[in-house]
């Protein structure tokens, strides 16, 4: 669908697949690097989606795909998200938001384009801190499952799926939440593998 950040992604787990298979590689994608990557994109998210400042990596990022640092006029969305959540702080401005975010009035917009924004624009500040915790607590839980290189993968996943959702408003469709509960299921076998053992 020539999105960049479908094509950044699914590179990136190539990647990361490729340095799971050979030794050599695994140090190169360890849960440090996974919780510093993390991190960082809660620090993109606040500087440069919520606070708009535009950072020249971003024009780097844009030159490499031929766009420029608005990625893709995503960032006059996300001014118009910020401005429906700072109107509604509380409850949002409800399910049937558009956005119409240049002058052209037909040109209509119905995602904030960021996952987060669309929490907090169309449903206000406690779903989108609850969103917020949701996705932290299942980081966290990818990180806890005993098998290692599950573990990383599963995390790196997740990760990416995060980086995704900095772009796209993937947080509201069925795939997210299928992935919200695969670290779930594993993490209980691996319990259940270990008691089993211990007895």
């Amino acid at each position: 669908n020539r999105s960049s950040t479908a094509i950044i992604v699914v590179f990136l787990y190539i990647c990361v697949i490729i340095s799971q298979c050979f030794r050599k590689f695994e140090k190169y994608v360890n849960r440090k690097i996974l919780i510093s990557g993390y991190i960082l994109l809660w620090l993109f998210f606040f500087i440069v989606i919520y606070y708009n400042r535009e950072l020249k990596i971003s024009y780097y990022i844009g030159s490499i795909f031929g766009k420029g640092g608005t990625f893709s006029g995503r960032i006059n969305v996300w001014k118009q998200a910020i401005s429906f959540f700072k109107d509604n702080y509380y409850w949002g401005a409800g399910i049937g938001l558009e956005f119409h975010p240049w002058s052209d009035p037909a040109k209509v917009v119905y995602s904030a384009h960021n996952s987060m924004l669309e929490f907090l624009s169309k449903f206000g500040i406690f779903a989108g801190c609850t969103f917020a915790l949701v996705v932290t607590m299942v980081f966290v839980k990818c990180l806890k499952i005993h098998n290692k290189k599950i573990s990383i993968i599963i995390s790196s996943a997740f990760l990416l799926l995060f980086l995704a959702m900095q772009f796209e408003a993937e947080g509201n469709n069925y795939l997210f939440w299928m992935q919200m509960i695969l670290p779930y299921m594993l993490f209980d076998k691996d319990i259940t593998r270990i008691n089993l053992r211990s007895k």
